[in-house]
Protein backbone atom coordinates (compact mmCIF):
# COMPACT_ATOMS: atom_id res chain seq x y z
CA UNK A 1 0.00 0.00 0.00
CA UNK A 2 2.78 2.41 1.00
CA UNK A 3 4.74 1.49 -2.12
CA UNK A 4 1.69 2.21 -4.31
CA UNK A 5 1.16 5.60 -2.62
CA UNK A 6 4.82 6.57 -3.09
CA UNK A 7 4.60 5.67 -6.79
CA UNK A 8 1.52 7.86 -7.20
CA UNK A 9 3.27 10.76 -5.45
CA UNK A 10 6.35 10.28 -7.65
CA UNK A 11 4.23 10.21 -10.82
CA UNK A 12 2.36 13.36 -9.80
CA UNK A 13 5.67 15.08 -8.96
CA UNK A 14 7.18 14.09 -12.33
CA UNK A 15 4.07 15.31 -14.16
CA UNK A 16 4.21 18.66 -12.36
CA UNK A 17 7.91 19.00 -13.20
CA UNK A 18 7.12 18.29 -16.87
CA UNK A 19 4.30 20.85 -16.92
CA UNK A 20 6.58 23.43 -15.27
CA UNK A 21 9.27 22.82 -17.93
CA UNK A 22 6.63 23.02 -20.68
CA UNK A 23 5.28 26.36 -19.41
CA UNK A 24 8.77 27.70 -18.66
CA UNK A 25 10.13 26.97 -22.14
CA UNK A 26 7.28 28.68 -23.96
CA UNK A 27 7.08 31.53 -21.44
CA UNK A 28 10.79 32.21 -22.03
CA UNK A 29 10.18 32.55 -25.78
CA UNK A 30 6.87 34.36 -25.26
CA UNK A 31 3.46 32.72 -25.55
CA UNK A 32 2.04 35.79 -27.27
CA UNK A 33 4.77 35.76 -29.93
CA UNK A 34 4.37 32.01 -30.55
CA UNK A 35 0.57 32.17 -30.81
CA UNK A 36 0.84 35.17 -33.13
CA UNK A 37 3.14 33.23 -35.48
CA UNK A 38 0.82 30.20 -35.44
CA UNK A 39 -2.27 32.31 -36.06
CA UNK A 40 -0.74 34.19 -38.99
CA UNK A 41 1.13 31.39 -40.74
CA UNK A 42 -0.64 28.09 -40.05
CA UNK A 43 -3.43 27.64 -42.60
CA UNK A 44 -6.40 25.32 -42.12
CA UNK A 45 -5.04 23.13 -44.93
CA UNK A 46 -1.73 22.61 -43.09
CA UNK A 47 -3.58 21.75 -39.86
CA UNK A 48 -5.80 19.23 -41.70
CA UNK A 49 -2.70 17.73 -43.37
CA UNK A 50 -0.92 17.37 -39.99
CA UNK A 51 -4.01 15.80 -38.39
CA UNK A 52 -4.22 13.31 -41.28
CA UNK A 53 -0.58 12.33 -40.74
CA UNK A 54 -1.29 11.79 -37.03
CA UNK A 55 -4.20 9.49 -37.93
CA UNK A 56 -2.04 7.62 -40.48
CA UNK A 57 0.60 7.24 -37.77
CA UNK A 58 -1.95 5.67 -35.39
CA UNK A 59 -3.34 3.42 -38.16
CA UNK A 60 0.17 2.05 -38.82
CA UNK A 61 0.64 1.51 -35.08
CA UNK A 62 -2.60 -0.50 -34.99
CA UNK A 63 -1.47 -2.47 -38.08
CA UNK A 64 1.86 -3.26 -36.41
CA UNK A 65 0.03 -4.49 -33.31
CA UNK A 66 -2.24 -6.63 -35.51
CA UNK A 67 0.84 -8.26 -37.07
CA UNK A 68 2.30 -8.94 -33.61
CA UNK A 69 -0.93 -10.50 -32.33
CA UNK A 70 -1.19 -12.64 -35.49
CA UNK A 71 2.36 -13.83 -34.84
CA UNK A 72 1.17 -15.16 -31.49
CA UNK A 73 -1.67 -16.92 -33.32
CA UNK A 74 -4.34 -15.10 -31.34
CA UNK A 75 -8.00 -14.60 -32.28
CA UNK A 76 -8.51 -12.13 -35.13
CA UNK A 77 -9.78 -8.77 -33.89
CA UNK A 78 -11.56 -6.28 -36.12
CA UNK A 79 -9.09 -3.60 -37.18
CA UNK A 80 -11.38 -0.73 -36.15
CA UNK A 81 -11.38 -2.12 -32.61
CA UNK A 82 -7.60 -2.40 -32.56
CA UNK A 83 -7.41 1.20 -33.74
CA UNK A 84 -9.68 2.25 -30.87
CA UNK A 85 -7.50 0.36 -28.38
CA UNK A 86 -4.41 1.97 -29.94
CA UNK A 87 -5.80 5.48 -29.38
CA UNK A 88 -6.81 4.57 -25.81
CA UNK A 89 -3.34 3.07 -25.26
CA UNK A 90 -1.77 6.26 -26.63
CA UNK A 91 -3.69 8.26 -24.04
CA UNK A 92 -2.56 5.92 -21.24
CA UNK A 93 1.03 6.04 -22.52
CA UNK A 94 1.05 9.82 -22.54
CA UNK A 95 -0.03 10.16 -18.90
CA UNK A 96 2.39 7.63 -17.39
CA UNK A 97 6.21 7.64 -16.89
CA UNK A 98 8.11 5.84 -19.65
CA UNK A 99 4.75 5.33 -21.44
CA UNK A 100 4.22 2.22 -19.28
CA UNK A 101 0.47 2.86 -19.22
CA UNK A 102 0.25 1.57 -22.79
CA UNK A 103 0.36 -1.93 -21.31
CA UNK A 104 -3.21 -1.21 -20.22
CA UNK A 105 -4.31 -2.14 -23.76
CA UNK A 106 -3.95 -5.77 -22.70
CA UNK A 107 -6.90 -5.24 -20.34
CA UNK A 108 -9.24 -4.70 -23.30
CA UNK A 109 -7.82 -7.75 -25.08
CA UNK A 110 -8.56 -9.92 -22.08
CA UNK A 111 -12.02 -8.59 -21.22
CA UNK A 112 -13.37 -8.16 -24.76
CA UNK A 113 -11.63 -10.94 -26.71
CA UNK A 114 -10.51 -13.53 -24.18
CA UNK A 115 -6.79 -13.03 -24.99
CA UNK A 116 -4.94 -13.73 -21.77
CA UNK A 117 -2.36 -11.37 -20.31
CA UNK A 118 0.32 -13.96 -21.04
CA UNK A 119 -0.07 -13.12 -24.74
CA UNK A 120 -1.58 -9.64 -24.55
CA UNK A 121 1.23 -8.13 -22.50
CA UNK A 122 4.10 -9.54 -24.64
CA UNK A 123 2.45 -8.18 -27.79
CA UNK A 124 2.48 -4.66 -26.32
CA UNK A 125 5.98 -5.09 -24.88
CA UNK A 126 7.23 -5.99 -28.37
CA UNK A 127 5.70 -2.75 -29.66
CA UNK A 128 7.49 -0.81 -26.93
CA UNK A 129 10.75 -2.64 -27.63
CA UNK A 130 10.52 -1.85 -31.35
CA UNK A 131 9.90 1.83 -30.54
CA UNK A 132 12.91 1.94 -28.22
CA UNK A 133 15.26 0.10 -30.62
CA UNK A 134 14.41 2.23 -33.67
CA UNK A 135 14.30 5.56 -31.80
CA UNK A 136 17.58 4.84 -30.02
CA UNK A 137 19.25 3.74 -33.27
CA UNK A 138 18.24 6.91 -35.17
CA UNK A 139 19.09 9.10 -32.16
CA UNK A 140 22.55 7.51 -31.76
CA UNK A 141 23.36 8.17 -35.42
CA UNK A 142 22.37 11.84 -35.27
CA UNK A 143 23.85 12.52 -31.81
CA UNK A 144 27.29 11.40 -32.97
CA UNK A 145 27.17 12.73 -36.54
CA UNK A 146 25.42 16.11 -36.09
CA UNK A 147 25.91 17.09 -32.45
CA UNK A 148 29.38 15.67 -31.75
CA UNK A 149 30.43 16.17 -35.41
CA UNK A 150 32.00 12.71 -35.53
CA UNK A 151 33.29 11.50 -38.88
CA UNK A 152 30.48 9.70 -40.76
CA UNK A 153 32.63 6.53 -41.02
CA UNK A 154 33.07 6.27 -37.25
CA UNK A 155 29.40 7.15 -36.71
CA UNK A 156 28.39 4.25 -38.95
CA UNK A 157 30.74 1.95 -37.03
CA UNK A 158 29.04 2.95 -33.76
CA UNK A 159 25.59 2.43 -35.33
CA UNK A 160 26.69 -0.98 -36.70
CA UNK A 161 27.92 -1.95 -33.22
CA UNK A 162 24.51 -0.95 -31.82
CA UNK A 163 22.69 -3.08 -34.45
CA UNK A 164 24.96 -6.06 -33.72
CA UNK A 165 24.29 -5.62 -30.00
CA UNK A 166 20.51 -5.63 -30.61
CA UNK A 167 20.71 -8.75 -32.81
CA UNK A 168 22.93 -10.48 -30.25
CA UNK A 169 20.40 -9.59 -27.56
CA UNK A 170 17.59 -11.27 -29.52
CA UNK A 171 19.71 -14.37 -30.18
CA UNK A 172 20.81 -14.67 -26.55
CA UNK A 173 17.21 -14.21 -25.40
CA UNK A 174 16.15 -17.08 -27.64
CA UNK A 175 19.06 -19.35 -26.67
CA UNK A 176 18.96 -18.72 -22.93
CA UNK A 177 15.25 -18.16 -22.32
CA UNK A 178 15.35 -20.91 -19.67
CA UNK A 179 17.92 -18.92 -17.67
CA UNK A 180 15.94 -15.71 -18.08
CA UNK A 181 12.88 -17.38 -16.57
CA UNK A 182 14.92 -18.04 -13.40
CA UNK A 183 15.56 -14.34 -12.79
CA UNK A 184 13.80 -13.33 -9.60
CA UNK A 185 11.15 -10.81 -10.73
CA UNK A 186 10.47 -12.75 -13.97
CA UNK A 187 10.00 -15.97 -12.01
CA UNK A 188 7.58 -14.23 -9.62
CA UNK A 189 5.65 -12.77 -12.57
CA UNK A 190 5.41 -16.25 -14.17
CA UNK A 191 4.11 -17.75 -10.93
CA UNK A 192 1.56 -14.97 -10.56
CA UNK A 193 0.28 -15.49 -14.12
CA UNK A 194 0.57 -19.32 -13.98
CA UNK A 195 3.03 -19.29 -16.87
CA UNK A 196 4.91 -22.48 -17.63
CA UNK A 197 8.56 -22.28 -18.86
CA UNK A 198 7.50 -23.86 -22.20
CA UNK A 199 4.99 -21.05 -22.70
CA UNK A 200 7.73 -18.46 -22.13
CA UNK A 201 9.96 -20.36 -24.59
CA UNK A 202 7.12 -20.16 -27.11
CA UNK A 203 6.82 -16.38 -26.63
CA UNK A 204 10.59 -15.88 -27.06
CA UNK A 205 10.60 -18.13 -30.13
CA UNK A 206 7.75 -16.16 -31.76
CA UNK A 207 9.54 -12.89 -30.97
CA UNK A 208 12.83 -14.00 -32.52
CA UNK A 209 11.74 -14.79 -36.08
CA UNK A 210 13.71 -12.72 -38.62
CA UNK A 211 10.68 -12.02 -40.83
CA UNK A 212 8.60 -10.92 -37.85
CA UNK A 213 11.35 -8.64 -36.49
CA UNK A 214 11.90 -7.12 -39.94
CA UNK A 215 8.21 -6.24 -40.41
CA UNK A 216 7.95 -4.78 -36.92
CA UNK A 217 11.11 -2.66 -37.23
CA UNK A 218 10.25 -1.41 -40.74
CA UNK A 219 6.76 -0.33 -39.66
CA UNK A 220 8.24 1.36 -36.60
CA UNK A 221 10.71 3.24 -38.80
CA UNK A 222 7.83 4.38 -41.03
CA UNK A 223 5.99 5.65 -37.94
CA UNK A 224 8.93 7.91 -37.05
CA UNK A 225 9.31 9.06 -40.66
CA UNK A 226 5.66 10.14 -40.67
CA UNK A 227 6.24 12.02 -37.41
CA UNK A 228 9.18 13.87 -38.97
CA UNK A 229 7.12 14.55 -42.10
CA UNK A 230 4.35 16.14 -39.99
CA UNK A 231 6.91 18.37 -38.25
CA UNK A 232 8.38 19.37 -41.63
CA UNK A 233 4.93 20.29 -43.03
CA UNK A 234 4.35 22.52 -40.00
CA UNK A 235 7.87 23.95 -40.11
CA UNK A 236 7.72 24.85 -43.80
CA UNK A 237 4.32 26.49 -43.34
CA UNK A 238 5.86 28.68 -40.63
CA UNK A 239 8.85 29.60 -42.80
CA UNK A 240 11.51 27.23 -41.42
CA UNK A 241 13.83 26.09 -44.22
CA UNK A 242 15.54 22.83 -43.27
CA UNK A 243 16.08 19.58 -45.16
CA UNK A 244 13.98 16.55 -44.20
CA UNK A 245 16.92 14.77 -42.54
CA UNK A 246 17.12 17.50 -39.90
CA UNK A 247 13.47 16.95 -39.01
CA UNK A 248 14.17 13.22 -38.58
CA UNK A 249 17.06 14.11 -36.28
CA UNK A 250 14.97 16.53 -34.21
CA UNK A 251 12.08 14.06 -33.77
CA UNK A 252 14.35 11.09 -32.95
CA UNK A 253 16.58 12.82 -30.39
CA UNK A 254 13.75 14.69 -28.67
CA UNK A 255 11.64 11.52 -28.32
CA UNK A 256 14.65 9.53 -27.14
CA UNK A 257 15.54 12.07 -24.43
CA UNK A 258 11.88 12.49 -23.46
CA UNK A 259 11.47 8.71 -23.25
CA UNK A 260 14.39 8.20 -20.84
CA UNK A 261 13.37 11.18 -18.68
CA UNK A 262 10.54 9.15 -17.03
CA UNK A 263 8.34 12.26 -17.15
CA UNK A 264 4.90 11.19 -18.51
CA UNK A 265 4.88 11.58 -22.30
CA UNK A 266 8.18 13.46 -21.94
CA UNK A 267 6.03 16.57 -21.53
CA UNK A 268 8.18 19.67 -21.46
CA UNK A 269 11.36 17.67 -22.08
CA UNK A 270 10.41 16.77 -25.68
CA UNK A 271 9.56 20.40 -26.43
CA UNK A 272 12.70 21.82 -24.78
CA UNK A 273 15.01 19.41 -26.63
CA UNK A 274 13.20 19.97 -29.94
CA UNK A 275 13.53 23.77 -29.66
CA UNK A 276 17.20 23.42 -28.61
CA UNK A 277 17.95 21.27 -31.67
CA UNK A 278 16.10 23.68 -33.95
CA UNK A 279 18.06 26.57 -32.46
CA UNK A 280 21.37 24.83 -33.25
CA UNK A 281 20.61 25.57 -36.91
CA UNK A 282 20.33 29.30 -36.17
CA UNK A 283 17.21 31.37 -36.79
CA UNK A 284 14.14 32.57 -34.93
CA UNK A 285 13.19 31.10 -31.54
CA UNK A 286 9.61 32.26 -32.10
CA UNK A 287 9.36 30.17 -35.27
CA UNK A 288 10.92 27.13 -33.59
CA UNK A 289 8.66 27.49 -30.55
CA UNK A 290 5.60 27.78 -32.82
CA UNK A 291 6.60 24.70 -34.85
CA UNK A 292 7.21 22.63 -31.70
CA UNK A 293 4.00 23.70 -29.96
CA UNK A 294 1.90 23.14 -33.11
CA UNK A 295 3.44 19.68 -33.55
CA UNK A 296 2.71 18.80 -29.90
CA UNK A 297 -0.89 20.03 -30.18
CA UNK A 298 -1.53 18.15 -33.44
CA UNK A 299 0.00 14.89 -32.21
CA UNK A 300 0.18 14.37 -28.43
CA UNK A 301 -2.75 16.61 -27.50
CA UNK A 302 -4.90 15.24 -30.34
CA UNK A 303 -4.19 11.61 -29.44
CA UNK A 304 -4.85 12.39 -25.75
CA UNK A 305 -8.19 14.00 -26.59
CA UNK A 306 -9.44 11.17 -28.83
CA UNK A 307 -7.77 8.42 -26.78
CA UNK A 308 -9.11 9.80 -23.49
CA UNK A 309 -12.69 9.80 -24.78
CA UNK A 310 -12.29 6.28 -26.24
CA UNK A 311 -10.73 5.00 -23.02
CA UNK A 312 -13.68 6.26 -20.96
CA UNK A 313 -16.17 4.74 -23.44
CA UNK A 314 -14.35 1.40 -23.75
CA UNK A 315 -13.72 1.10 -20.00
CA UNK A 316 -17.35 1.97 -19.31
CA UNK A 317 -18.56 -0.75 -21.71
CA UNK A 318 -16.29 -3.34 -20.09
CA UNK A 319 -17.54 -2.42 -16.61
CA UNK A 320 -21.14 -2.46 -17.79
CA UNK A 321 -20.65 -5.85 -19.41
Amino acid sequence: MANSTSKKIRNIALTLIGIAIFIGVYAYIGFDKILNVMQNRLSLLVIVYAVMLTFINMIIRAWRWDIILANFEQAKIRFIRLLGYTFAGGFLANITPGKIGELGKSYFLKRNHGISLRHGLPSIMIEKLADIIVTAGIAIFFIFSFIYKLNIFYTCIILLAYIILVIAGFLLTKLFSYKITNIGFIKRFMQKKNLEPKEVDYIFARMSGFGFISKTVILTFIIWIIGAWRLMIIGEALGIKLSFIYYIMIIAISLFVGGISLIPSGIGINDAVMIYLFNMMGGSLELYGAATLANTMLSVFLVNMIGGVLFIVLFGRVKKG
